[in-house]
């Protein structure tokens, strides 16, 4: 799925496009469903239950209305935040993830599949980072603000670890071997960011979250 890069890359293209405002509570959300990773002996199958895959199965829009029943928190922003990232993942997982895994499937080992694409994931988020005008303002708005906890998903202590790890790896910038892209292209990748939010545009009535936390 989409790296934290790019789900915050997302959000703040909503703010420019959009007049989204973005508050600690927004921006932690948003990256907060990949917390799952912070548990110990984690499976996909816990990331499933995070992230409503069995409901995004059946449609995307069953998958946010069950989570929106589901999620208790102690911040409405923070829920939009994890319902956009639901969504941006949904749209990732049609658009980009699956369709590469079924064109390389035949040629190369699943763990050799998993490496390409992360290699690529990195390319990815070093470009976005370079062009980046949203990078200290994200890492002070990641400061301000302690993990919230996402019952029954998810504890604070997991999302304050996440928050971290954010803040600490993927916000710094890396080296990188060789810049060449392997399968993806950056214009590939700006046409689903901009793709995603229009489809996000057009559903954030649809987040409205304030009856449920």
């Amino acid at each position: 799925m989409p790296s934290p890069i790019v789900h915050i890359e997302i959000l703040y293209q909503l703010r420019k496009q959009y007049n989204l405002i973005i508050t600690p509570e927004l921006l932690l959300g948003v990256i907060s469903p990949d917390a799952i990773h912070m548990r110990l002996h984690q499976t996909w199958e816990d990331k499933a239950v995070t992230h409503f895959y069995e409901q995004a199965d059946v449609s995307f829009e069953q998958a946010i209305e069950t989570a929106k029943q589901t999620i208790r928190c102690d911040s409405s922003d923070f829920k939009l935040g994890y319902l956009i990232h639901l969504y941006t993942d949904y749209l990732w997982r049609q658009d980009i993830y699956t369709p590469y895994f079924k064109t390389y499937k035949d040629q190369l080992i699943r763990q050799e599949l998993h490496a390409l694409y992360y290699r690529d994931m990195q390319r990815i988020d070093t470009f976005l980072l370079k062009e980046a005008t949203w990078l200290e303002e994200t890492k002070l708005k990641l400061q301000q603000i302690n993990g919230i906890s996402c019952f029954p998903l998810l504890s604070q202590e997991e999302i304050d670890k996440w928050r971290m790890k954010v803040l600490n790896d993927d916000l710094k910038e890396k080296v990188l071997l060789a810049s060449e892209f392997e399968i993806f292209e950056m214009i590939q990748i700006r046409t689903f960011i901009q793709t995603c939010c229009e489809f996000l545009k057009i559903h954030l009535n649809q987040f409205e979250t304030s009856n449920y936390c």
